[in-house]
C-alpha cells in the first residue's frame, strides 16, 4: 500500500533589501545593484523613479542619465524598500 504526500512550501519573503548610491554621466547608463535578504527570496524586485525630470530607470534597474541634479530611485521587494540616491553629472 502507498500513500501519495502532498508538502507546501511556503513562499520565501523578503526580510531586508539594501543598495548604494550611484553616480551617472548625463547621456549614459549604470544599472542598479540591489541586495535582497534572503537571496532566495520569491519576490520580485521593482523600480520606482521619483525623478522622472532628471533620470529614468527600467524593470531591469537600468539608470539613465537624462539632466544634471540629483534624484531618488525607491527599490522595492515585497513589504520592503529603500531610496536611491543617484547623481547625474
Amino acid at each position: 500500500m502507498t500513500k501519495k504526500l502532498r508538502i507546501t512550501v511556503p513562499a520565501v519573503k523578503t526580510t531586508r533589501i539594501s543598495c548604494r548610491s550611484v553616480t551617472v554621466q548625463q547621456g549614459k547608463t549604470v544599472r542598479l545593484s540591489p541586495v535582497i535578504y534572503p537571496s532566495y527570496s520569491d519576490e520580485k524586485v521593482r523600480y520606482i523613479n521619483g525623478s522622472t525630470r532628471t533620470l529614468s530607470v527600467n524593470s531591469k534597474g537600468v539608470v539613465r542619465g537624462l539632466k544634471k541634479g540629483t534624484g531618488m530611485i525607491r527599490v522595492v521587494s515585497g513589504k520592503k524598500y529603500v531610496y536611491v540616491k543617484v547623481t547625474v553629472q
